[in-house]
């Protein structure tokens, strides 16, 4: 795992993966600014700690989706101008314009997900035809995803933060499988869950197999 700190936000918003975006300062509390980077199979998580507010503009990858979670001072966040709760995310979709922001100090997580890691059959068809527009969608609150999110991430970087090989070592395949399964979760393709989204209440309702690429 690569951590990072800064005392320059500008450094700090140029460390940022997962987007071709442009980062505002706002209302700057501690000037320190820290961001932890962890590949697993290609699957990336950023968890960043701010010590301001910030406001976030840009395009989403095209190959892949992206979780954002705040990890504090929720009711201080929006997505796209929707606001997020303690219990609710973010989802951006594969190449999606959004705006993340956010008043104050707060710290956050990310999870950016290769679009063929986890995708249905049919969706792989739909991707490529570029027929449907992609967006940046706020869930309604759910303290059982959120929760379940929490308890598989928070973990897995103790563990990257005390073994220095993990990325390498068997134990990040085990890990990347199950937080793919938790993606699925999360991104509504689970047949256990049905994920209702502001604004979309038939989000993802796919009748087709998931389709779950190993490492």
């Amino acid at each position: 795992m690569k951590f990072q700190c800064f005392q320059d936000f500008d450094a700090f918003a140029g460390s940022v993966r997962g987007a071709d975006s442009t980062m505002l300062l706002q209302n700057p509390t501690r000037l320190t600014w820290s961001i932890s980077h962890l590949d697993l199979c290609g699957i990336h998580i950023q968890l960043g700690q701010e010590g301001s507010g910030n406001i976030t503009e840009g395009k989403s990858r095209s190959n892949g989706y992206i979780l954002f979670i705040p990890l504090n001072h929720a009711g201080a966040h929006a997505a796209n101008g929707t606001a997020l709760d303690k219990n609710s995310f973010a989802i951006l979709e594969p190449g999606c314009d959004f705006c993340l922001r956010c008043k104050t100090e707060h710290d956050w997580c990310s999870i950016f997900v290769p679009s063929h890691k986890i995708a249905t059959t049919s969706e792989l068809v739909e991707s490529s035809s570029g027929s449907e527009k992609m967006r940046c969608l706020v869930s309604r609150p759910n303290p059982e995803l959120v929760a379940q999110f929490r308890a598989l991430v928070g973990p897995i970087m103790t563990t990257a933060v005390n073994y220095s090989e993990f990325e390498s070592a068997p134990a990040a395949r085990c890990a990347a499988a199950e937080l793919r399964k938790s993606l699925l979760w999360f991104l509504g393709r689970n047949k256990r869950v049905s994920l209702s989204l502001k604004g979309d209440r038939s989000f993802r309702e796919r009748k087709s197999s998931v389709v779950l690429k190993t490492c």
